[in-house]
């Protein structure tokens, strides 16, 4: 990454912003060369580590914004987590290349059960992950927020985490995160996690909240 010509031809490949280079930089790298993820530095604010040993469940929300990091965080950490996938073979898959230690991985299956299982893996005290960004517009960009798991977090009681990753120049991750916050309003919640996302640093939020209707086959 410190050559610039290397970085001139994945620039060429990636067409992104600025912003966003150096993430979607490392989601390019680690397709190519699923090792390289294992010496990536993941960080986050202490008060998160601090929730992770609770041993307690709780929802952790994102955008589809790159790496895995998270995800690696919490492994690394030995936390067990559940996230909805539309391809759970496939998302194992890129995760076992990764190196990353997937007991602490369980993957449901994106269909009409879903929060069900999800119910069944908070009671179990995982982590709840979930990325809220759906439905890519005409220029190929997701362009909602569905409020539905924060919906899912008010009935059953379960605190939510904001959260935020991107790479720095020398290929560290940084995740912010949000303190602990319950949800009155699930409406509310995903307009206070887009108010969150922008004040970091980096690539901006600008989706409508919707709540999300699968378009049925004819």
């Amino acid at each position: 990454m410190a050559d610039p010509l290397f970085r001139f031809r994945l620039r060429c490949l990636l067409w992104t912003d600025d912003a966003r280079f150096n993430a979607e930089a490392l989601r390019f790298l680690i397709e190519a060369c699923p090792k390289l993820f294992n010496s990536i530095h993941i960080s986050a604010p202490q008060y998160f580590i601090d929730e992770l040993k609770k041993n307690a469940p709780f929802v952790a929300v994102q955008l589809h914004d790159g790496a895995p990091n998270l995800t690696k965080l919490l492994v690394d950490h030995q936390r067990p987590l559940s996230r909805v996938v539309k391809d759970t073979d496939k998302y194992l898959t890129k995760l076992q290349a990764a190196g990353l230690d997937t007991s602490y991985v369980h993957l449901i299956e994106d269909n009409i059960k879903s929060l069900s299982r999800l119910r069944e893996a908070a009671h179990r005290k995982h982590v709840i992950c979930c990325a809220i960004d759906y439905e890519k517009d005409v220029s190929g960009r997701r362009a909602y927020l569905s409020p539905a798991i924060f919906k899912f977090a008010q009935k059953l009681r379960l605190p939510v985490i904001f959260t935020k990753h991107d790479i720095d120049p020398q290929g560290c991750a940084q995740i912010w995160t949000s303190p602990p916050v319950m949800v009155s309003d699930p409406i509310q919640s995903a307009i206070d996690f887009q108010t969150f996302y922008n004040s970091i640093p980096g690539k901006k939020a600008n989706l409508s909240i919707k709540r999300f209707v699968p378009r049925l086959s004819r």
